[in-house]
């Protein structure tokens, strides 16, 4: 499982670790540009849920991200200002 930032030289890197990883007959899967925070939830379906069905681990991570903000922010909340610094969340 590979992720990377949005750093010029990561695309290069994740290149490299991939050839890296087939030249000793492996495999690896790349989620291209991601957030740690996904990365992290992404493995946690992987090896704690059991689930293989990467196509769908976008989706389930927006799916419960909405679900904890709504059970924490009570609903007269009117104005929420996010910092996503410079990172994957900051495009």
């Amino acid at each position: 499982m590979l992720g990377r930032d949005n750093r010029p030289s990561s695309a290069k890197l994740e290149a490299l670790l991939r050839a890296g990883v087939e030249s000793v007959g492996s495999s690896s899967e790349s989620f291209g540009e991601t957030t740690t925070p996904q990365m992290h939830f992404y493995t946690y379906l992987r090896n704690v849920e059991g689930n293989s069905e990467s196509s769908s681990y976008l989706q389930t991570y927006q799916d419960r991200l909405v679900h904890t903000f709504n059970a924490l922010v009570p609903p007269r909340v009117s104005r929420l200002t996010v910092d996503a610094a410079n990172g994957v969340g900051g495009r």
